[in-house]
């Protein structure tokens, strides 16, 4: 069974779920599991998988019992299950003996702990499988191997590989030229003939290997991290609701130890197997016993190594997966930071990002442990084996059946063969841990299906929503069956509680959310025509002219237009306070300005670039009540802005007058359209702006 790592702590379940299915021989990643885009901020129940079950064949039991119980079945069926840990946690148990049991923790790796350990830690339920009569494995190929296939098959490995190879054979040619000069009489000229041969021939193989490197990493670039950058842009808005910036981050960054993982170990191995069977050759033509005694001795040595290197490959993954969690860790507390200093809370995030960083220390204490270990063992093996070698050697020289330039020519050789050696058991083990690594990038690479815009130019509508129907994974629909109609130049207002589903409709309405039905678009260009503020929007480092106006050219017909704009939402006299004013530059994130600014910013740039359709998502929710008017009757009641079309979603009361329709999301989900007018017949509508409180909202 493979161990599946989980993207984040919402997913540990599927996690689990892709290792029982690895133990029915079906290879799959974490989003060949997902059933929609959106996975529920608490997690998924043993209920998603039902669907999952009958998508791969299997059959699934849910039980309910002791800790010793499911031990002793797991113990007399050899079987796998998944148990619920710790009361939110899943994990899989794939061995148990009398005393221990072996885990698969998506969170961490794989381990083994005592069978206490297991029952303080079991939830109680236990979920058994197993596969349907008409089951078949399933191969789903990562997009990550072809590309790295084109990477790196070709010339270019090619040129690589001889120039490691020149590097070889230069070293097997100064060996055996140093048994020469101990066996012959060489003349101190022909040794120098011989020097002055080899080492140009060393620096052209370094040479060669140096371009070919550099070669590699230029296709490595447009090759693989094109497609990286493309696969991430390529997702829908609700992939980057499931994954933080910090664990998107951290996988991005493992692409370079993909890179260096082939480049530094894999190809280098290929080279370390030619040589090892070149040299192993040589030698038995000079003594078998020396041969098979050496031989011998590298399977104990490979042996040894072999049974540290799995730790350290468990070891190895379970860092790099709190090398994950860690980066959420900062990511999160750096997204409140505002929060933190205002409640003074800093000595709690302190705590909790040391103790989790500390853990990621631990681990990678135990690497170093394991790695002193093999060190340590390379020594006194190294150490032991020439002893044994060279005490063997003496007495054969003295037997007259080699002579002494036969064993330093051993000695040598045999030292050579152990490095060998430790390199093939390394990419190994750095296989492995590229199958971990392309499964847990895997997701970035993987595009998902995009729905084309349906553009229709004409002049009735800028925009047609028909039966269009949306919701979540295990939750009501949100939508249903909605139809709207958008006439150019009319301002619309959607309404409702917080958690209505307002920023769902926007975002349907704008093709960023999956949905069923049809929306036509009535603007050529659809989407170089938008003005978008959205909750999430912010203004990026650099001048506040390219934020507003992004690379057009500055031209006076264009200046006068961001004036006005930032006229319109007042905001004229604080950039007239700037150092150099509307070509001041702006922090990361627009940080030296107020966050009502930064709206007001936001809704000037949506005015600018030729924008037909405005869509404002919570705009000004940083805003006083009179900024808002005033900002409300600059734009909608301004002639000069009369031809574009809005939409925005609040849960302000006050926009009502400047709009022409209001888009009503009751506290059930119902939709009502209409005019403010025809939309007091509601009674939800009438609670929601207060008429039955007798509140004047004119």
């Amino acid at each position: 069974m493979k161990l599946v790592l989980q993207n984040n702590e919402q997913d540990c379940l599927i996690a689990c779920y892709a290792m029982i299915l690895s133990s029915f021989g079906s290879n799959v990643c974490l989003e060949d599991l997902y059933l929609d885009e959106y996975i529920p901020p608490d997690g998924l129940s043993a209920s998603y998988l039902k669907n999952l079950n009958t998508k791969f064949h299997l059959n699934m039991h849910v039980l309910k019992g002791d800790g010793n119980q499911v031990l002793e079945y797991i113990y007399k069926y050899k079987s796998h299950a998944i148990v619920h840990w710790r009361n939110s946690h899943f994990v899989v148990v794939d061995k148990c003996t009398k005393k221990f049991v072996k885990i698969m923790d998506p969170a961490l790796g794989t381990i083994v702990i005592s069978r206490s350990s297991f029952l303080n830690d079991f939830s109680g339920y236990i979920l058994l499988f197993s596969t349907q009569s008409n089951y078949k494995p399933i191969k789903i190929k990562s997009p990550l191997v072809d590309l790295i296939k084109k990477t790196y098959i070709g010339r270019n490995l090619v040129e690589y590989v001889g120039a490691l190879l020149l590097i070889e054979l230069v070293s097997i040619i100064y060996a055996t030229y140093l048994r020469s000069i101990l066996t012959q009489n060489i003349k101190w000229i022909s040794s120098l003939l011989v020097v002055a041969i080899l080492i140009p021939l060393h620096f052209i193989g370094y040479l060669l290997e140096t371009k070919a490197q550099i070669n590699s990493n230029i296709k490595y670039e447009i090759n693989i991290t094109k497609s990286l950058f493309q696969g991430i842009l390529n997702h829908s808005l609700l992939f980057f609701r499931n994954n933080t910036p910090g664990s998107i981050i951290e996988k991005v960054n493992l692409k370079s130890r993909i890179r260096d993982s082939i480049q530094t170990q894999l190809i280098p191995s290929i080279i370390s197997i030619f040589s090892f069977l070149i040299l192993s050759l040589y030698l038995y033509r000079v003594s078998r016993l020396l041969t098979f005694l050496s031989v011998l001795l590298l399977i104990v040595y490979a042996l040894i190594n072999f049974l540290i290197y799995r730790k350290i490959l468990n070891a190895n993954l379970k860092y790099v997966q709190q090398t994950i969690t860690v980066s959420d860790k900062i990511q999160e507390g750096l997204s409140q930071i505002d929060q933190i200093k205002s409640l003074g809370s800093e000595v709690v995030w302190e705590k909790e990002w040391i103790n989790s960083s500390m853990h990621g220390q631990e681990l990678y204490n135990d690497i170093l442990s394991l790695q002193s270990i093999i060190n340590m063992t390379n020594q006194l093996f190294s150490i032991s084996s020439a002893v044994i070698l060279i005490y063997l050697g003496i007495n054969l020289v003295s037997l007259h059946r080699i002579n002494m330039g036969d064993l330093v020519l051993f000695q040598t050789i045999f030292i050579s063969l152990m490095s060998s050696v430790t390199q093939f058991q390394t990419s190994l083990i750095e296989l492995s841990n590229l199958s971990v690594y392309s499964k847990k990038v895997q997701s970035l690479f993987t595009k998902d299906e995009q729905r084309q815009d349906k553009v229709i130019p004409n002049n009735d509508y800028i925009l047609k929503a028909q039966d269009v129907s949306f919701g979540f994974y295990g939750n009501r629909q949100v939508i249903k069956d909605f139809h709207l109609t958008i006439r150019p130049g009319e301002k619309i207002a959607i309404l409702g509680e917080s958690g209505s589903g307002k920023t769902s409709l926007l975002n349907v309405l704008l093709g960023v959310y999956k949905y069923q039905g049809d929306i036509y678009y009535g603007i050529k260009d659809f989407r170089k025509k938008l003005g978008v503020v959205t909750q999430n929007m912010n203004l990026t480092s650099g001048p506040l002219i390219k934020n507003l106006i992004g690379n057009s050219s500055i031209t006076p017909k264009i200046m006068d237009e961001v004036n006005y704009a930032i006229s319109a939402v007042n905001m004229m006299e604080t950039i007239d306070k700037l150092p150099k004013k509307i070509f001041s530059n702006l922090f990361q994130n627009g940080k030296n300005l107020s966050g009502g600014q930064i709206q007001r910013l936001l809704v000037a740039r949506s005015l600018l670039n030729d924008s037909k359709f405005l869509v404002w998502d919570e705009p000004f929710s940083n805003l006083d009540n009179l900024n808002r008017e005033k900002i409300y009757s600059n734009i909608l009641n301004s002639a000069r802005y009369s031809d574009k079309t809005l939409i925005l979603s609040s849960h302000h009361i006050d926009c009502v007058k400047y709009m022409d329709r209001i888009i009503f999301i009751s506290s059930r989900g119902q939709i009502s359209v209409g005019s403010d007018e025809e939309l007091r017949n509601n009674i939800e509508y009438q609670r929601f702006i207060g008429i039955n409180k007798g509140e004047n909202n004119d």
